[in-house]
């Protein structure tokens, strides 16, 4: 009897632990597949972002990229949460722009490979995806996660085994049991006989996972299972077809139903419909967990088609701008000879009038002399055909009007061109008052039909340190949103007004564009800056204009950009700019 009982429990510690080493083996291919998922994903979200045509057009465009490419890169989401870090790198490796807000991460230098690579050491994590042109690497997109980070990338909850990250030289860059024995340096320890252990090779950077589990762990299993093979013998008779009936009743049958729902919405391919709640607990939470996913996935494709329409409109607006230069640079030189002649014009004929007032007296002088009396007849005759008493009245008026004409024009232009100018990365000293001339001139088109434009200006404002070239952009998506606001009122007669001011209050220059539109409904007014959120139609408007200007205002110059609203009046949006440098 001892004997049997002896090699009973040695039968039965060895089926425990090789039940434990196939759970770990299992748990490890578990594992394994969550991390190479992950980290896949990020992979992806680089590469995805290398072929970005925006992305690529901001290694190009050097002047313009700092107008639209920081607030692009900040409303990115990574795959993966923790505290990583975007750059935007070029062919040297010389970071060009980073979603960190640290001066010093545009000091780091990376290497630029010619296809992408996952690369892995105990200080980060980096994936890097190269951005190709015509077959060369011009440049590319680095995504880094620090070491702070790695519980976020390589921890798995839910697992109660331990797990180790390493690197391909048996570095430990993630242990989730901080207990475990490791080496001075680092160097994971294996061959315990305390631990039962299945390593596996990563897809990414020749990292190793290193699953576990405690031989200790073998010792509850065997003792659970001889509790369970006690308690399952003396229940298993009395419970055996109650247990079949209400698993094909309680599972089975529903399971099968959500099998069937789920099926039917993956034939139709709308994520807008959903599945049947109803039924047990357990069913009913797997359908409602599919919904949810679901509702994820729709609003997910959504913010995607969004940011696609976006990128779109960027670099039409992109081509118009660089258009508008161009033809402000062709209409001024044609501008400039009409206005010479036309100087030319007026001047000659103050001579000719003057000539007009010699013949008047050669009439006078000679009309009553012999044989000269029929040349004063004649010129009498001519005045009289050319009406020169209304030449004289209306040329010089005439000349004068176009000559005002053309300086509309000129000033037009010049407004035109000072607008769609790049301007530099460096601040300087610019009026606020000629700003807002400007971009009232060049947007003329979009509010002339809708509103009158009132302007009361403080002549003595100082001036703002500021980069212009931002400055016009957020003038010109203030003022075209007042026009829409006013252009949106149902029933509406006549003209709307949009009133522009500035004025200086506690060092602060002060911008108020105020609108006589719709106003802003107290349900969405929290949301007037986030990017891509917008209360206008399809094709009018993407949601970008307020979050761009409110990036430039408050991020890039360290001023404010708030609102006053009253539904039913009208919105007045205030833009505080520090006077000197923003810093």
């Amino acid at each position: 009897m001892l004997v049997i009982a002896l090699s009973e429990n040695y039968l039965m510690d060895l089926m425990a632990k090789r039940s434990l080493a196939t759970q770990v083996e299992e748990n490890s291919r578990f594992e394994a597949n969550i991390l190479n998922w992950r980290i896949k994903g990020i992979s992806d979200f680089a590469d995805t972002l290398a072929t970005n045509d925006l992305i690529i057009n901001g290694l190009v465009d050097i002047a313009g990229r700092g107008s639209y490419l920081p607030a692009f890169i900040r409303s990115l989401k990574l795959p993966v949460h923790g505290d990583a870090k975007i750059y935007l790198v070029n062919f040297k490796g010389n970071v060009v722009l980073s979603s960190s807000s640290e001066e010093d991460s545009l000091e780091q230098r990376f290497e630029v490979p010619m296809k992408s690579a996952v690369i892995l050491s105990t200080s980060a994590l980096k994936v890097v995806s190269p951005i190709i042109r015509w077959g060369q690497p011009e440049g590319a997109i680095i995504v880094q996660y620090p070491a702070t980070s790695f519980k976020d990338l390589f921890a798995i909850a839910g697992m109660e085994e331990s797990h180790v990250v390493t690197t391909k030289d048996n570095k430990v860059v993630y242990s989730s049991n901080p207990t475990m024995e490791l080496s001075p340096n680092r160097t994971f320890i294996t061959g315990s006989s305390e631990w039962v252990q299945v390593k596996r090779q990563l897809d990414f950077s020749g990292a190793i996972l290193i699953c576990m589990a405690h031989v200790d762990s073998a010792s509850e299993i065997l003792g659970y299972a001889r509790w369970i093979e006690i308690l399952g013998l003396l229940a298993a008779l009395v419970f055996f077809i109650i247990l079949i009936s209400l698993s094909i009743n309680l599972v089975v049958r529903p399971l099968t139903r959500v099998a069937e729902q789920i099926a039917a919405v993956s034939d139709i391919g709308s994520l807008d419909n959903e599945i049947d709640t109803s039924g047990p607990h357990e069913i009913s939470l797997i359908a409602r967990t599919y919904n949810t996913m679901a509702k994820k996935l729709k609003d997910s494709q959504f913010q995607k088609d969004k940011l696609a329409q976006s990128l779109r409109q960027a670099q039409k607006l992109e081509a118009v701008g660089q258009l508008a230069g161009g033809i402000a640079h062709e209409i001024n030189t044609p501008l400039q000879y009409i206005g010479d002649n036309v100087r030319f014009v007026k001047d000659a004929s103050h001579d000719l009038i003057s000539l007009i007032h010699l013949y008047e007296s050669l009439k006078q002088k000679v009309s009553n002399q012999d044989g000269l009396a029929a040349m004063a007849s004649e010129i009498d005759s001519f005045r009289h055909d050319i009406d020169d008493i209304y030449l004289q009245e209306e040329v010089p008026e005439a000349i004068n009007q176009t000559l005002s004409g053309i300086q509309q024009v000129v000033e037009i232009v010049s407004a035109m061109k000072e607008f769609s100018h790049p301007g530099t990365k460096t601040p300087t000293l610019h009026n606020l008052n000629t700003t807002l001339e400007n971009t009232i001139a060049v947007s003329r088109n979009e509010w002339k039909h809708i509103a009158e434009i009132r302007k009361d200006f403080d002549q003595n404002l100082p001036a703002v340190m500021c980069n212009i070239a931002e400055m016009n952009q957020v003038f010109l998506n203030v003022l075209v949103n007042a026009a829409h606001a006013i252009g949106s009122v149902k029933d509406r007669s006549g003209l709307g007004t949009i009133t522009v001011s500035t004025g200086v209050e506690d060092k602060f220059a002060i911008v108020r564009i105020q609108d006589t539109g719709t106003g802003i409904p107290e349900g969405v007014q929290d949301q007037v800056f986030n990017p891509f959120f917008t209360t206008k139609e399809v094709g009018v408007g993407t949601g970008q204009g307020l979050a761009i200007a409110y990036d430039i205002v408050v991020q890039k110059h360290r001023g404010l950009l708030t609102f006053e609203t009253v539904q039913g009046e009208g919105t007045t949006f205030i833009i505080r700019l520090p006077v000197g440098s923003p810093d």
